[in-house]
C-alpha cells in the first residue's frame, strides 16, 4: 500500500485492497458467497485506513490476529 499510494489516490489503494483482502476468503464465484465477502472488505477497508494513520503493519497484523482467534480456538475445541 505505502508504494502504490505514492503513484495511486489512497482511496482508491483502499479499496483495491480490502477487495482483494475480502476475495481471499471467497469460496466460490456464487452470489450469497459474493455477499458474505463484504465484512472481510468492511475489515480491510478498516485495516488499510489504520495502517495509513498509523503506518503500524505490526497493529494490523495483531488486530487482525486477534479477529480470527476465537474461530481459530473453536476448531480446536470442537
Amino acid at each position: 500500500m505505502r508504494k502504490q499510494g505514492d503513484f495511486i489516490p489512497k482511496a482508491v489503494v483502499v479499496i483495491v485492497s480490502s477487495v482483494l483482502f475480502g476475495m481471499i476468503h471467497l469460496h466460490a464465484f456464487t452470489v450469497p458467497e459474493m455477499l458474505s465477502i463484504l465484512p472481510h472488505i468492511c475489515f480491510g477497508i478498516a485495516m488499510a485506513i489504520l495502517y495509513i494513520k498509523t503506518k503500524n503493519i505490526t497493529l494490523v497484523y495483531a488486530l487482525h490476529i486477534l479477529n480470527n482467534l476465537p474461530a481459530v480456538l473453536m476448531m480446536f475445541t470442537h
